[in-house]
Protein backbone atom coordinates (compact mmCIF):
# COMPACT_ATOMS: atom_id res chain seq x y z
CA UNK A 1 0.00 0.00 0.00
CA UNK A 2 2.74 2.24 1.06
CA UNK A 3 4.27 1.78 -2.38
CA UNK A 4 0.99 2.47 -4.30
CA UNK A 5 0.62 5.86 -2.05
CA UNK A 6 3.69 6.91 -2.93
CA UNK A 7 3.14 6.14 -6.56
CA UNK A 8 0.22 7.78 -6.84
CA UNK A 9 1.62 10.79 -5.45
CA UNK A 10 4.72 10.68 -8.12
CA UNK A 11 2.14 10.33 -11.14
CA UNK A 12 0.34 13.19 -9.44
CA UNK A 13 3.88 15.44 -9.99
CA UNK A 14 4.20 13.73 -13.20
CA UNK A 15 1.00 15.12 -14.68
CA UNK A 16 1.02 18.00 -12.97
CA UNK A 17 4.82 19.01 -15.03
CA UNK A 18 3.17 17.64 -17.99
CA UNK A 19 0.12 19.44 -17.56
CA UNK A 20 2.63 22.66 -17.03
CA UNK A 21 5.09 21.99 -19.97
CA UNK A 22 2.37 21.95 -22.67
CA UNK A 23 1.47 25.48 -21.95
CA UNK A 24 4.68 26.99 -21.33
CA UNK A 25 6.08 25.12 -24.74
CA UNK A 26 6.35 26.98 -27.55
CA UNK A 27 6.42 24.27 -29.91
CA UNK A 28 3.65 22.04 -31.37
CA UNK A 29 5.59 18.94 -31.45
CA UNK A 30 6.18 19.58 -27.82
CA UNK A 31 3.10 20.27 -26.61
CA UNK A 32 1.26 17.31 -28.53
CA UNK A 33 4.15 15.17 -26.60
CA UNK A 34 3.62 16.39 -23.66
CA UNK A 35 -0.06 16.12 -23.60
CA UNK A 36 -0.29 13.03 -24.64
CA UNK A 37 2.07 12.11 -21.55
CA UNK A 38 0.12 14.00 -19.18
CA UNK A 39 -2.91 12.08 -19.99
CA UNK A 40 -0.95 8.42 -19.37
CA UNK A 41 -0.21 9.73 -16.47
CA UNK A 42 -3.70 10.48 -15.86
CA UNK A 43 -4.20 6.79 -16.44
CA UNK A 44 -1.23 5.74 -14.24
CA UNK A 45 -3.16 7.41 -11.15
CA UNK A 46 -6.39 6.45 -11.87
CA UNK A 47 -5.32 2.64 -12.23
CA UNK A 48 -3.44 2.82 -9.11
CA UNK A 49 -5.96 4.26 -7.13
CA UNK A 50 -8.39 1.59 -8.47
CA UNK A 51 -5.59 -0.81 -7.07
CA UNK A 52 -5.07 1.01 -3.52
CA UNK A 53 -8.61 0.96 -3.25
CA UNK A 54 -9.19 -2.82 -3.38
CA UNK A 55 -5.79 -3.99 -1.55
CA UNK A 56 -7.18 -1.37 1.33
CA UNK A 57 -10.41 -3.21 1.20
CA UNK A 58 -8.55 -6.31 2.14
CA UNK A 59 -9.01 -7.45 -1.40
CA UNK A 60 -6.50 -9.19 -3.34
CA UNK A 61 -4.39 -7.54 -5.81
CA UNK A 62 -6.86 -6.89 -9.11
CA UNK A 63 -6.16 -9.32 -11.67
CA UNK A 64 -8.16 -7.64 -13.90
CA UNK A 65 -6.02 -3.99 -13.33
CA UNK A 66 -3.24 -5.32 -14.82
CA UNK A 67 -4.64 -7.15 -17.62
CA UNK A 68 -6.17 -4.28 -18.45
CA UNK A 69 -2.84 -1.96 -18.87
CA UNK A 70 -1.58 -4.54 -20.83
CA UNK A 71 -4.80 -4.26 -23.20
CA UNK A 72 -4.47 -0.62 -23.16
CA UNK A 73 -1.04 0.48 -23.35
CA UNK A 74 0.76 0.14 -27.16
CA UNK A 75 4.28 0.85 -26.74
CA UNK A 76 4.80 2.50 -30.08
CA UNK A 77 1.72 5.02 -30.20
CA UNK A 78 4.51 7.58 -28.70
CA UNK A 79 7.16 6.59 -31.33
CA UNK A 80 4.76 6.65 -33.79
CA UNK A 81 3.78 9.67 -32.94
CA UNK A 82 6.64 11.09 -32.90
CA UNK A 83 7.78 9.92 -36.17
CA UNK A 84 4.18 10.98 -37.70
CA UNK A 85 5.19 14.86 -36.44
CA UNK A 86 8.73 14.46 -37.62
CA UNK A 87 7.97 13.73 -41.01
CA UNK A 88 5.24 16.42 -41.30
CA UNK A 89 8.33 18.96 -40.24
CA UNK A 90 11.46 17.34 -41.52
CA UNK A 91 14.32 19.78 -40.18
CA UNK A 92 11.86 22.45 -39.95
CA UNK A 93 11.33 22.79 -35.96
CA UNK A 94 12.98 24.89 -34.06
CA UNK A 95 13.35 24.17 -30.07
CA UNK A 96 13.08 27.24 -27.62
CA UNK A 97 16.00 26.34 -24.81
CA UNK A 98 12.98 26.36 -22.36
CA UNK A 99 11.21 23.55 -24.16
CA UNK A 100 14.90 21.86 -24.16
CA UNK A 101 14.77 22.59 -20.52
CA UNK A 102 11.56 21.22 -20.45
CA UNK A 103 12.58 17.89 -22.44
CA UNK A 104 15.23 17.62 -19.52
CA UNK A 105 13.42 17.90 -16.69
CA UNK A 106 10.69 14.94 -18.61
CA UNK A 107 13.53 12.36 -18.84
CA UNK A 108 14.76 13.04 -15.28
CA UNK A 109 11.35 12.69 -14.33
CA UNK A 110 10.69 9.39 -16.36
CA UNK A 111 14.17 7.52 -14.91
CA UNK A 112 12.88 8.26 -11.45
CA UNK A 113 9.52 6.76 -11.92
CA UNK A 114 11.46 3.29 -13.56
CA UNK A 115 13.94 3.45 -11.04
CA UNK A 116 10.86 3.81 -8.34
CA UNK A 117 9.28 0.92 -9.45
CA UNK A 118 12.01 -1.54 -10.01
CA UNK A 119 13.38 -0.98 -6.50
CA UNK A 120 10.12 -2.36 -5.96
CA UNK A 121 10.14 -5.08 -8.43
CA UNK A 122 11.85 -7.71 -6.34
CA UNK A 123 10.30 -6.89 -3.14
CA UNK A 124 6.51 -7.91 -4.70
CA UNK A 125 4.60 -11.18 -3.02
CA UNK A 126 2.12 -11.44 -5.78
CA UNK A 127 1.95 -12.65 -9.10
CA UNK A 128 -0.01 -9.76 -10.23
CA UNK A 129 1.96 -7.15 -7.98
CA UNK A 130 4.89 -8.53 -10.16
CA UNK A 131 3.38 -8.22 -13.42
CA UNK A 132 1.90 -4.97 -12.65
CA UNK A 133 4.66 -3.37 -11.90
CA UNK A 134 6.42 -4.88 -15.28
CA UNK A 135 4.02 -2.92 -17.01
CA UNK A 136 4.46 0.09 -14.72
CA UNK A 137 8.60 -0.28 -15.91
CA UNK A 138 7.50 -0.85 -19.56
CA UNK A 139 5.32 2.48 -19.75
CA UNK A 140 7.67 4.55 -17.71
CA UNK A 141 10.73 3.44 -20.00
CA UNK A 142 8.66 4.03 -23.25
CA UNK A 143 8.02 8.14 -21.98
CA UNK A 144 12.18 8.26 -21.38
CA UNK A 145 12.53 6.97 -24.60
CA UNK A 146 9.82 9.48 -26.60
CA UNK A 147 11.84 11.75 -24.64
CA UNK A 148 15.16 11.43 -25.57
CA UNK A 149 14.33 11.04 -29.01
CA UNK A 150 12.37 14.28 -28.79
CA UNK A 151 15.59 15.95 -27.29
CA UNK A 152 17.61 14.51 -29.61
CA UNK A 153 15.43 15.34 -32.48
CA UNK A 154 15.49 19.12 -30.66
CA UNK A 155 18.94 19.79 -30.58
CA UNK A 156 20.46 18.42 -33.56
CA UNK A 157 17.64 17.51 -36.23
CA UNK A 158 20.13 17.14 -39.22
CA UNK A 159 21.45 14.47 -37.32
CA UNK A 160 18.46 12.56 -36.22
CA UNK A 161 17.16 12.83 -39.64
CA UNK A 162 20.59 11.25 -41.19
CA UNK A 163 20.54 8.51 -38.30
CA UNK A 164 16.52 7.79 -37.78
CA UNK A 165 15.60 8.10 -41.36
CA UNK A 166 18.84 6.61 -42.99
CA UNK A 167 19.94 9.52 -45.35
CA UNK A 168 22.88 8.47 -47.26
CA UNK A 169 25.38 11.45 -48.17
CA UNK A 170 27.25 9.37 -50.85
CA UNK A 171 24.98 10.82 -53.57
CA UNK A 172 23.35 7.42 -54.73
Amino acid sequence: LDMLAKAMEMEKKGKDYYDKAVKDTKNEMGKKIFKMLGEDETKHQQRIKEIYDKISGGNPFPEDKVVKIEEEFNPDRLKQLFVDITKENKTKIKADPNDIEALKMGIKFEETAVNYYEKYLPEAKDKMEKRFIKEMISEEKSHHKALVEMHYYFTDPEAWMMERERVSLDGA
